[in-house]
């Protein structure tokens, strides 16, 4: 993927986190502990997280949304986003 297709990606998901009430707080607060975990582990630790939500939960929704158009490197662009810009 070309680095403007990322950046695209990343504020399109950006976007549809702060539509979602709670969203936002949320994955600041998941992205800070991933990233402390690094690529692999933080991607991992990030899926958990949201796989542990209540499935009416609609932070879950945008998250599964999220990862319907990203892939892993896609998805640690994200992570590193909001924790260096939350």
């Amino acid at each position: 993927m070309s680095p403007d297709s990322v950046a695209s990606l990343v504020a399109k998901a950006v976007k549809l986190l702060k539509r979602v009430p709670g969203a936002w707080k949320w994955s600041r607060n998941v992205a800070k502990k991933a990233y402390s975990l690094g690529k692999t582990a933080g991607v991992a630790y990030l899926k958990r997280k949201f796989s542990e939500m209540h499935s009416w939960s609609p932070i879950k929704w945008v998250w599964k949304t999220i990862l319907a158009f990203s892939n892993v490197p896609t998805l640690w662009a994200i992570i590193e986003w909001i924790a260096h810009h939350a």
